[in-house]
């Protein structure tokens, strides 16, 4: 059986994620990789699952394409 990460859920996230970087815009570049560090370890700890792998890379893509300083 495949699973797959909830919609809405990644959605939430996905903004959550979007409104930390812009607030971090503005530290210095170790802080912010410090931070997404930490935010994709936890995310691949948590939706890491086998067969999730498209859903549980969405934040990478996400995340360098809106040149936030990863």
């Amino acid at each position: 059986m495949k699973h797959k990460t909830e919609g809405k859920r990644l959605t939430r996230k996905l903004t959550a994620l979007r409104q930390d970087a812009w607030r971090l815009m503005h530290a210095p570049m170790a802080a912010q990789h410090r931070w997404f560090a930490a935010v994709l370890r936890g995310h691949y700890g948590y939706y890491g699952r086998p067969h999730n792998y498209q859903r549980s890379t969405d934040p990478i893509g996400k995340c360098t394409g809106n040149g936030y300083g990863v």
